[in-house]
């Protein structure tokens, strides 16, 4: 993304946003944008499997049974909720609010996978 895009707009990142360079598309799109979460697991600061990180504005608006379930646990990079939400930019894509359409549809429906995953989780 370029340099500042943090305060430039949304967390949630459409496939046509213009914060996204072109070397950024291309990673997004063949997912190599996902490789240092192998490095984070690697360093055993990941699992591989568990909820995907959220940012902490999404963090702070968990309801608290629901944020201590889902804190329990190490983040990690693949769970139920990150296979049904696994093209998520796609989903923004064409969005006016792309941001409320993220914590008004995704991600409730996120959060109660994150939940199921972890609550129901075995080897």
């Amino acid at each position: 993304m370029v340099k500042g895009a943090d305060k430039m707009g949304s967390f949630s990142v459409p496939e046509e946003d213009r914060r996204i360079t072109s070397l950024g598309r291309i990673l997004r799109k063949t997912h190599f944008d996902e490789l240092p979460n192998l490095i984070n697991v690697i360093r055993r600061e990941m699992a591989f499997f568990g909820p995907r990180p959220e940012v902490p504005y999404y963090v702070n608006k968990m309801p608290p049974a629901i944020r201590r379930i889902v804190l329990s646990v190490k983040p990690g990079c693949i769970d139920k909720a990150t296979i049904w939400n696994f093209n998520e930019a796609q989903r923004l894509k064409g969005k006016k609010d792309p941001e409320a359409y993220y914590e008004k549809v995704i991600w409730p429906e996120k959060l109660r996978r994150q939940c199921e995953s972890i609550i129901k989780r075995s080897l």
